[in-house]
């Protein structure tokens, strides 16, 4: 029986990208938001915006992946 190589995802790292969008779209919204409140939360949530962000991207090269495996099997 033939052996199956598992491939491992790679992408040419837009992911960091999203991941420095996300920040700065976060970081930002919190702030027009979120005038009033303590400054750390603007961080916060910054840098969960940025998390969503990288992982955002990197779903997308695994889903576009995917449905090209898909087309070619």
């Amino acid at each position: 029986m033939p052996r199956r190589r598992r491939r491992r995802l790679r992408t040419r790292g837009d992911e960091f990208f999203g991941l420095g969008g996300g920040f700065l779209v976060g970081y930002m919204g919190a702030e027009a938001v979120m005038q009033r409140f303590m400054h750390p939360l603007h961080w916060v949530t910054g840098a969960i915006a940025g998390a969503l962000g990288y992982a955002g991207v990197w779903l997308w090269y695994y889903w576009q992946r995917a449905r090209r495996e898909a087309v070619t099997a």
